[in-house]
């Protein structure tokens, strides 16, 4: 007995699936596939969502192929097992003919082998859509044309706040989480694209308190990320880096690229950078002390706005001599000084509603963001004096911030 034969014996042993045709399931299989990749083309931001459909419906897709396949050989072994009519046993009379060729031998297990293997991997008609992508690439993909591509050239103050608005969506809760999916080589390149866009940001000349904030908060979240996931070093992120292709918006536009696969070189190699000292906390405490810091002068415009004032300032570790020298400096009735905590801050904003402060002032690097919102909405919605320090918490940090926050409204109010 040969192999088709004990083949054809194995599969007629049971009647379980004689008669079966898998094709129509295979292909309603392959249609739910089209439909799926259709919408994540719509809304790249469902992939995460998408992902244990996809598996199942590819495992699911594999089997009918291969029950496709035994179904098609099952019926080829019959067809062949079948008893030739009696008339075709009789020799036919020979037909010479120049053109004619010896018969095709019958194909071996090993090339039936090799056809599945070639069938499974891709190679089929063209009426058979290939294997879906994988999860983690459609993810990827969701997460690129979220961001869009780097802007080219120098940005304008509303293509900036559009740059930002999309980098924060880039890092955000929702974004991180579907990232964990994606292979940490990918992942740490992705982390890159955003932190060199968001150091382009930051090296912006005319560039916003407010916004330098943002771009500070963003780049701590990655920080965050990389320090609980662990998918390596993000170039950027240490005060020490600098561009390796020349500027961080160069940089960004070599990562998109590399991502969206247009680029296959090396990497630019990265410059030697010279060390920078990290200030420290005392460092930032104030320049008052290295006699940078002075009192403002007699015609200072804003004297009414602090001189007998009720001062709230949030933030930081609360220092008495640093307290009471800023309070002596401008001459402020009382200024009380709070760190950022969550009951604390629900009672500033209580007292803030209350009238109970006429001026508020909030240390940027020392305060959360919601605190910083929240504060500042209140103090909005109560008429009450907002200020944001960005550096510090000595004189000469305040004195900028009050001239950055107040001296508009001082002007707009004559």
């Amino acid at each position: 007995m040969d192999v088709f034969e004990r083949v054809h014996a194995f599969l007629s042993a049971s009647n379980q699936g004689e008669g079966r045709d898998s094709l129509p399931l295979l292909l309603r299989v392959r249609e739910a596939l089209s439909s799926i990749h259709a919408e994540l083309a719509r809304d790249p931001a469902r992939a995460p969502d998408a992902g244990a459909l996809l598996g199942e419906l590819s495992a699911e897709y594999e089997r009918l192929l291969r029950d496709v396949g035994a179904e098609a050989l099952r019926r080829a072994l019959d067809v062949k097992a079948e008893p030739p009519p009696v008339e075709s046993q009789l020799p036919a009379p020979a037909q010479p003919s120049v053109n004619d060729e010896p018969a095709p031998s019958p194909a071996s297990d090993d090339e039936i082998r090799s056809w599945a293997d070639r069938y499974r991997s891709g190679e089929r008609a063209s009426s058979i859509q290939p294997s879906p992508l994988p999860a983690a690439a459609l993810v990827l993909g969701g997460l690129l044309d979220q961001m869009g591509p780097p802007p080219e050239g120098a940005m304008a103050p509303p293509e900036r706040t559009q740059e930002l608005e999309r980098l924060q969506q880039a890092v955000s809760e929702d974004a991180l989480r579907a990232l964990r999916q994606v292979p940490n080589d990918e992942q740490r390149t992705y982390l890159r694209l955003v932190t060199a866009r968001l150091n382009a940001l930051r090296e912006a000349p005319d560039r916003d308190v407010l916004s330098r904030e943002r771009v500070r908060r963003l780049l701590s979240a990655i920080r965050d990320y990389t320090a609980e996931h662990r998918p390596g070093t993000v170039h950027g992120l240490a005060s020490a880096h600098e561009p390796k292709a020349g500027s961080w918006q160069a940089d960004a536009a070599h990562l998109w690229r590399l991502l969206a696969g247009d680029e296959q070189r090396p990497e630019p190699r990265s410059r030697p950078a010279a060390a920078k000292r990290r200030r420290r906390l005392d460092d930032e405490l104030d320049d008052e002390d290295r006699g940078v810091a002075h009192a403002p002068p007699d015609e200072w415009p804003l004297w009414s706005s602090v001189r007998d004032r009720t001062v709230l300032m949030v933030g930081g570790n609360p220092r008495e001599d640093a307290r009471e020298r800023v309070q002596r400096t401008f001459g402020m009735r009382s200024l009380e000084w709070i760190a950022d905590e969550p009951r604390k801050a629900q009672s500033a904003e209580a007292r803030i509603a209350a009238a109970g402060y006429d001026l508020v002032l909030v240390l940027l690097r020392f305060v959360s963001h919601t605190t910083a919102e929240r504060l500042a909405r209140a103090c909005n919605a109560s008429q009450v004096a907002y200020a944001a320090v960005e550096h510090g918490y000595g004189v000469a940090a305040v004195r900028r911030s009050l001239e950055q926050f107040l001296l508009p409204r001082a002007a707009a109010a004559r």
